[in-house]
């Protein structure tokens, strides 16, 4: 099975430069221009129901797209790529987004960045194959 989050890594790097968060790679190595951070929060498995495939277990994840740019850059560039880009993005993904967070656009004085962030609730069904099912 193929994550959410690698699904979601996938589709946005095929329209702009992402990095997870939890990445090495010092800020000054990463593009000057608009570039996002991926994070995922948590993710719920909660009680399956038994099929004839396996256990399918209802599952709900939260992913967070933050989108940073200059703090000279025009905060209008990480809306609409947001809303463009990032939100279609989401929404074709394997879960079904049910909900969408955003913040407010701020500077962060620390990275020198303007951030805008959005976050994603997906969710979906995650099986369990039985080892019938598999044989």
């Amino acid at each position: 099975m193929k994550t959410l989050f690698m699904q979601a890594y996938d589709a946005l790097s095929a329209h702009l430069p992402v990095y997870p968060s939890f990445d090495a790679v010092p800020l000054e190595k990463k593009p000057a221009a608009l570039f996002a951070v991926l994070d995922q929060a948590e993710t719920v498995l909660d009680t399956p129901a038994v099929t004839p495939e396996g256990r399918m277990h209802p599952v709900e994840t939260m992913l967070t797209v933050t989108l940073l740019l200059p703090v000279y850059g025009d905060f209008r560039q990480a809306v609409d790529c947001f809303y463009e880009t990032v939100v279609p993005v989401m929404l074709s993904l394997d879960g079904c987004v049910t909900h969408i967070r955003t913040d407010a656009v701020r500077v962060d004085h620390k990275l020198r960045r303007l951030v805008f962030s959005g976050r994603f609730t997906l969710k979906g069904l995650y099986l369990v194959r039985s080892e019938e099912a598999s044989a």
